[in-house]
């Protein structure tokens, strides 16, 4: 699909890679179409979703020359990436591309960039010299100790307010499935955080008035950031202890250094199999009292009362909630509706008062403008699908 800007490109492979589950691939023009394409790889980076961008490139002979659009591509594209490297020859690049794809997917899901030089685009090799890239199927990530398990899972039995937070890379429908499983395994609420306000987003209604009297926090494959608020006074409680299961060794020993010994367990694994494990292992295992489920799912299905009738105050404007109680008969009837919702308040309204479990949003990053290249990569992956764009 053509687009008229390089960010747009990639805001739709973002939008297909949430969607599916797959990495989408967006492919730009180099020098300043590679410069464009930055700031939604960053977007991508914060909502954990698998993007591949391909970018021209200057060809390999013009390097250091001064050549046409030359800039140093792969490290700009660094930061924002899991994994950005400049493709060396022609017979590898269909390697190169191989290992692109497996690396947006694996670990926690994000983009990786490959830039194409040009000269490279242009040669012609012969099938003798061409690097095949290997064939392995699907992979299964690492998986969590035995005894970890066992210890998270009694760690959870044995608190009295335990959260579990989980990151972005779950707020797909099979990964929403997968929490409701864990959360029901061990009657511990798990909240996916995919917003810059955290806890106190208002798509969790009014969980953040409970989050201070929470004493112990399990990071499922959530980075403990601004949005965890460090897990710190006066937000958290000061004695509130953590879990800490991550599949960056990095982001376990950046949580260990920031709270020190109120880390009980810290272990790398798959998230989505550590997941698996934990459910697996709660089965045998006595459950705990579900009262402080009861009491956070209240929280964080409430909605003010007066929601149901608020007007605008002001003649000729509508209220967000006025525009939404339209729209809402229309979502509920189908249940294959994908929210995409953009930054600001408006966005806030709808992700609170729309009840749609398949949903995009701005993310992490907080950017602003990526809604309807998101809308449109979701109805390119879901045709029947009724995207509503915020």
């Amino acid at each position: 699909m053509f687009v008229r800007h390089e960010a747009a490109a990639v805001h739709m492979a973002d939008g297909w890679g949430r969607v599916t589950g797959e990495p989408g691939v967006a492919m730009v023009t180099g020098g300043p179409g590679h410069v464009n394409a930055l700031g939604a790889l960053f977007a991508a980076q914060a909502a954990e979703s698998p993007v591949v961008l391909l970018s021209g490139h200057a060809a390999t002979w013009e390097l250091g020359r001064g050549g046409f659009q030359e800039i140093r591509q792969a490290d700009m594209a660094k930061p924002v990436t899991k994994a950005s490297w400049t493709a060396k020859s022609t017979a590898a690049l269909g390697k190169d591309i191989a290992e692109a794809l497996r690396l947006a997917g694996e670990g926690r899901p994000g983009p990786v960039h490959v830039s194409l030089p040009s000269d490279l685009l242009d040669e012609t090799v012969g099938l003798d010299e061409v690097v095949w890239p290997k064939v392995t199927g699907s992979i299964e990530g690492r998986d969590i100790e035995t005894e970890a398990a066992d210890k998270i899972l009694s760690a959870i039995a044995s608190s009295e307010r335990p959260i579990i937070f989980a990151p972005p890379a779950l707020s797909s429908v099979d990964g929403r499935s997968l929490l409701k499983e864990l959360e029901l395994a061990t009657n511990a609420p798990a909240v996916i955080l995919e917003s810059p306000r955290g806890a106190a987003d208002a798509t969790l209604g009014a969980f953040a008035d409970l989050v201070q009297s929470v004493d112990l926090i399990v990071l499922l494959g959530k980075a403990l950031d601004f949005t965890t608020r460090w897990a710190a006074a006066p937000h958290y409680r000061p004695d509130v202890r953590l879990v800490v299961i991550d599949p960056d060794a990095a982001m376990v020993g950046r949580a260990m250094n920031e709270v020190g010994p109120r880390v009980l367990v810290g272990c790398v694994a798959d998230t989505k199999v550590a997941t698996r494990t934990l459910i697996a292992r709660a089965s045998s295992l006595a459950k705990r009292n579900p009262d402080w489920l009861k009491q956070a799912r209240s929280a964080l299905d409430d909605r003010p009362a007066e929601w149901a009738s608020v007007s605008s105050s002001t003649e000729g404007r509508l209220h967000p909630a006025e525009m939404l109680r339209v729209l809402r008969p229309y979502i509920d009837r189908d249940k294959d509706t994908v929210l995409v919702s953009d930054g600001g308040e408006i966005g806030q309204w709808a992700q609170s008062i729309l009840p749609c479990t398949r949903r995009m949003v701005n993310g992490v990053s907080g950017a602003i403008g990526s809604s309807l290249s998101l809308a449109i990569a979701a109805r390119c992956a879901e045709e029947r699908a009724r995207s509503s764009p915020f």
